[in-house]
């Protein structure tokens, strides 16, 4: 499933075709990047805080009926230990998750059907959200903890999940610019992802990262 190799660069090369994922683990000055760079094919990059690389792993791509079926990839770290989550999407929209430890070695391997995931330092868990669900997952086995279900609109929607400070996450529903309801909705779950609201929000103007903050501020 991966090969890997060593190297001590300096972050340079041509990225012009992607970053599909990035992640900071701040407490152990490591930055993860998936990517594809100087024609190679998508990899994970390990790179210092000064932006040396101090790690490369090749995810190799599966074959079906000749076809390449990854979609898009992302990558969540436990900042805790330094163990890492890697989600895979495929076309066809199979899913999988592969754990790996600090030195990029495989802990466990599982399909699906998770399409964003994040760490949450407050709760010592990872956040998942998938077509149906948001739930609370455990970040070392990725059993689940906890879940609250919502039928988001599978086909239409780019789904982001956020940790909040104080425990718990925020779900933000952004359905693509030629869906027929483009309204943006807001799932609020506290930590034992009981729904604390939702809200519904029509205008453009207002990105996730503005509503994360205004909620933030109402409930202090």
């Amino acid at each position: 499933f991966f090969s890997s190799r060593r190297r001590h660069t300096r972050l340079q090369g041509d990225w012009s075709s992607d970053v599909c994922s990035s992640d900071l683990d701040d407490k152990n000055s490591k930055v993860y990047l998936i990517g594809r760079r100087d024609g190679k094919p998508k990899t994970l990059y390990v790179y210092s805080i000064k932006g040396e690389l101090i790690r490369e792993l090749e995810l190799l791509k599966e074959l079906r009926r000749g076809d390449l079926i990854d979609r898009f990839w992302r990558i969540a770290v436990n900042k805790d230990n330094g163990n890492l989550w890697l989600l895979s999407v495929g076309y066809l929209g199979e899913s999988k998750i592969q754990i790996l430890d600090s030195d990029l070695d495989a802990i466990s391997r599982f399909p699906s059907d998770v399409f964003n995931m994040s760490y949450s330092e407050a709760d010592k868990a990872m956040w998942t959200v998938s077509p149906t669900a948001i739930a609370k997952c455990d970040p070392d086995t990725g059993e689940q903890l906890a879940s609250y279900t919502i039928p988001f609109k599978k086909i239409w929607t780019l789904t982001d999940i956020f940790p909040l400070p104080q425990g718990g996450a925020l779900c933000f529903e952004n359905p693509h610019s030629g869906a027929y309801d483009s309204s943006n909705r807001l799932y609020l779950v506290d930590r034992d992802c009981q729904k604390v609201r939702s809200e519904e929000h029509t205008s453009e103007l207002q990105s996730p990262c503005n509503l994360v903050c205004r909620l933030l501020l109402e409930k202090k």
